[in-house]
């Protein structure tokens, strides 16, 4: 399994997780820690991404902004796609994006 199919299945098990607190009218799990951005490690990249709806044109914007140790930018892209089917996939969508994003352009583990 490479690292987006292992990616696409990790994702997968959350969004299972947060449809069925929604299904049964609770809300998703609270992080028992207050997560702040912080830069990556020295040598290491800290992928940002995020989506947009656009439902009157049926299309959805994907983004990555590529960040270095130093909170720099070092890469970008956006994308235009058809709406899928759901929020959600949308959002799995950005995700499995930006991973195949830092492989176009050369990053990998250990990098």
């Amino acid at each position: 399994m490479d690292r987006v199919e292992h990616t696409n299945a990790f994702v997968g098990g959350h969004l299972d997780e947060f449809l069925q607190c929604n299904a049964r009218g609770e809300p998703p799990p609270k992080p028992c820690h207050q997560i702040r951005w912080t830069t990556p490690t020295q040598y290491r990249y800290k992928f940002n991404y995020d989506d947009a709806v656009f439902q009157d044109k049926g299309e959805v914007g994907l983004g990555v902004v590529v960040l270095d140790a130093r909170g720099l930018p070092m890469a970008s892209l956006v994308q235009r796609i058809k709406y899928p089917m759901s929020v959600e996939a949308v959002e799995a969508l950005a995700a499995k994006r930006a991973i195949q994003f830092a492989l176009e352009i050369g990053i990998r583990e250990g990098n």
